[in-house]
């Protein structure tokens, strides 16, 4: 629990306080950032940077940083100078020769050492604006879910239009053939990673690598969540209204992907549906592949020659 309120605490600091950072896994150093996550890092005399982070760990600041930030860890000032100081669930010792020029601000903190010549700021308590982040946090990610529904619904209605028939193949892929479907899902992604981590070795292949990963697989994902959505919405629309034929699932799509928008606040839910639409348009590429060279290799064979007799 503890280290779940360290994570939080430590991206509303990024995100709100000072820049988006991420925390690395052992004390590395790029553009004057110090970050270190479970381990230890000192700074030492006559070193600088601009901001140093700290979480489940102890930092020992002997040079000058602009900024620290410390997250249910220790930081311990020894002949330092800093601007600005935050510490959640943390400790923060001064020895009598450091200086903060700024302010120490803190949530469920220790600070020791702190007098009015070694802070000249404040010490205050950081909560209330950690608070007031979680409530900007709140309408901004709401309003951000609105416009991904409405693009999505807006997309499946493309897709809907332009590839119907495509799309109901892969539906019937989904409802009649789920184990492949799944298994198709994976070789797909395994295949396609390997693929393009192969191209990446080669300076030639590294813009097709690139291709491969940054759109090619993102772009599946996509097809394959509107696949999914409206394979949803087709589901439902089959209790709602048995029988009606349709032609164009374009109410599928919008009553499916609504419904798959509701289903993707839960964790982990909307990830493995778009999975298997994945699996889906990955297995009917395979097949119509598979179909066109056969049709291809049938017509190159030569017509059988008339035996003269």
């Amino acid at each position: 629990m503890n280290r779940l309120v360290a994570l939080v605490s430590a991206l509303l600091l990024g995100l709100f306080v000072i820049v988006p950072v991420a925390a690395a896994a052992s004390p590395t150093e790029r553009d004057n950032f110090i970050v270190t996550s479970g381990g230890d890092v000192t700074l030492a005399p006559g070193e600088q940077t601009d901001l140093l982070i700290v979480i489940d760990g102890t930092a020992t600041i002997k040079g000058e940083a602009k900024a620290v930030v410390v997250v249910n860890g220790t930081a311990n000032f020894i002949g330092s100078r800093t601007e600005a100081v935050y510490a959640v669930q943390s400790t923060v010792s001064l020895d009598p020769t450091s200086v903060v020029d700024g302010d120490i601000r803190q949530v469920n903190s220790t600070i020791n050492g702190a007098t009015d010549t070694s802070v000249t700021g404040s010490i205050r308590d950081f909560a209330p604006d950690i608070a007031g982040a979680t409530i900007f946090i709140g309408p901004a990610l709401f309003l951000l879910y609105i416009g991904f529904a409405i693009s999505a619904v807006a997309a499946g209605l493309a897709l809907a239009g332009l590839a119907g028939r495509q799309v109901r193949q892969a539906e019937n892929l989904i409802s009649r053939e789920p184990i492949a479907t799944v298994i198709a899902a994976f070789a797909g992604l395994i295949g396609i990673i390997v693929a393009g981590t192969i191209a990446l070795v080669t300076v030639v292949g590294i813009p097709l690598g690139l291709g491969i990963l940054a759109l090619v697989l993102p772009m599946l994902f996509v097809v394959g969540y509107l696949v999914a959505g409206i394979w949803v919405g087709d589901l439902i629309l089959s209790r709602t209204s048995p029988g009606v034929p349709r032609e164009r699932p374009y109410l599928a799509a919008v009553i499916g992907l609504l419904a798959l928008g509701v289903l993707s606040i839960i964790p982990f839910v909307g990830g493995l549906i778009s999975f298997v639409g994945f699996g889906a348009v990955v297995l009917l590429m395979w097949r119509v592949i598979r179909r066109e060279r056969g049709a291809e290799s049938t017509a190159a064979q030569p017509a059988p020659q008339p035996v003269v007799g």
